[in-house]
């Protein structure tokens, strides 16, 4: 199994909270059209599945690191395709 991370990115606006999602491009071998959460396979650059989740959100959603608060760690998630998840909650402040 590979070890992999997302995050689940939420903010507040107007008294209301919100959840972000991503819609995976065509182009991708795996995954493709699919809605989902910014995330991917830990990099060996990765000191901590949060390092990945927030590289990957980065890289996706151009959200810088500083700018997202840890909330919390999910359960870990295992899949069909080798890779076991932790997903992360984070708040973007």
């Amino acid at each position: 199994m590979r070890d992999a991370a997302v995050l689940v990115p939420t903010y507040e606006q107007d008294g209301r909270e919100f959840v972000v999602l991503t819609v995976r491009t065509q182009a991708l071998t795996h995954h493709s059209n699919q809605v989902a959460f910014p995330g991917g396979a830990k990099d060996k650059t990765d000191k901590t599945l949060w390092d990945t989740a927030l590289r990957e959100t980065q890289e996706e959603l151009r959200l810088d690191p500083e700018d997202i608060q840890f909330v919390l760690e999910l359960g870990q998630q295992t899949t069909p395709t080798g890779f076991r998840v932790s997903p992360f909650v984070g708040r973007i402040i």
